[in-house]
């Protein structure tokens, strides 16, 4: 059965609407064809995560960032919705940190627990509950924190101090133990500087941290603008490579040649011109000095007189003709006068018969 171009046409449009709104919901982070849980966090700030950014648990994406709103009813908050996987399964204390995971991507969600739950004796959260929400800065996140370690060398040298005074005590070499007080006095004095130090390197980090996000995130803003005008660059080359293409194939020399010619006729042409504006120039040049006939007729007055008056005779001649045929065509009737001649108006010989 053939389907008509009605039903074609009504069949492409639902495709194409399919196609927009799962397109749509698929760059906003949702996946229409997979099912979903979803779970509310509260942050102060989100550092300008956006939806769609993913959600990770040590660093393998579960879900994405489905929704950002303003929370109703709070000075500032932010909500963010995280839509995890089905079969992603989380305890309720579950921390969602926002990080950066390197200096040129966006933000990003991490889901950090120290247990996983069962169902049974650690219970999981279930779909729509709350977690809680926090906030690792750039530095951070690349870092992570150096508190942890320094208290765990600080816990060894300690266990070592006691071990050594614990073997020398009650030893009779009193060298030995000065030597060693004085290597251990050394060595805290070594960790003290250390510790110092770290506090004001930590110290100048969080002085830095905003300056230094501020950077990267203006250099993210870059690199994306640049990729987002990666195809209109990619274009300009196109066209800059198919321009050079267009000339090369234009043979310019021959061009050239061509131009150079059509310039020489034209030289020519130029100098042809010039001549004959020479030959009118001594032909005015001769008028003007009264050789020729026309230069004759233009100066000579009694030759433009006898010219008018011949002129105005044979205009006398003509009147006469078609006033008074008879006198030049003479044509005999018998019994008839012939009818008295009148002259011209206005003859100058003023001649009557």
């Amino acid at each position: 059965m053939a389907l008509s171009n009605e039903v074609k046409v009504g069949a492409l449009g639902i495709a194409a609407v399919v196609l927009f709104v799962f397109g749509y919901n698929y760059l906003k982070g949702k996946n229409l064809f997979t099912v979903a849980n979803s779970y509310y966090v509260e942050y102060d700030k989100v550092d300008g995560m956006t939806t769609g950014a993913m959600v990770t648990v040590n660093g393998f994406q579960v879900g994405s960032v489905s929704d950002l709103y303003l929370k109703p009813g709070t000075i500032g908050k932010i909500e963010a919705v995280l839509m995890l996987d089905r079969g992603i399964e989380i305890p309720p204390d579950t921390e969602a940190n926002i990080f950066s995971p390197d200096p040129l991507s966006g933000k990003a969600i991490r889901l950090i627990f120290d247990k996983n739950c069962n169902g049974s004796s650690i219970p999981c959260a279930e779909s729509g509950a709350k977690l809680k929400g926090s906030n690792t800065g750039l530095i951070g996140s690349m870092t992570g924190d150096l508190t942890p370690h320094f208290e765990k060398a600080k816990e060894i040298y300690q266990n070592i101090v006691d071990t050594v005074k614990t073997k020398l005590k009650g030893s009779g070499d009193g060298k030995m133990k000065k030597d060693l007080d004085a290597s251990i006095k050394d060595l805290q004095s070594t960790l003290k500087n250390l510790n110092s130090a770290t506090g004001k390197l930590d110290k100048l980090l969080d002085n830095s941290t905003g300056q230094l996000e501020t950077l990267l995130n203006n250099m993210n803003s870059i690199t994306g603008n640049l990729k987002k005008s990666n195809q209109s660059i990619t274009n300009i080359l196109l066209n800059a490579e198919s321009f050079t293409s267009d000339l090369k194939k234009l043979n310019l020399d021959k061009t050239l040649q061509g131009a150079n010619g059509a310039i020489a006729n034209l030289d020519g042409t130029m100098k042809n011109a010039n001549e004959a504006i020479d030959d009118v120039q001594t032909l005015l040049k001769k008028v003007s000095e009264g050789e020729g006939t026309i230069a004759k007729v233009m100066n000579d007055d009694k030759m433009y007189t006898n010219l008018n008056n011949a002129i105005r005779d044979m205009d006398f001649l003509l009147k006469d003709f078609r006033l008074n045929p008879r006198r030049y065509i003479n044509v005999s009737v018998i019994g008839r006068k012939p009818k008295p001649y009148k002259g011209v108006e206005n003859d100058p010989e003023g001649r009557q018969e």
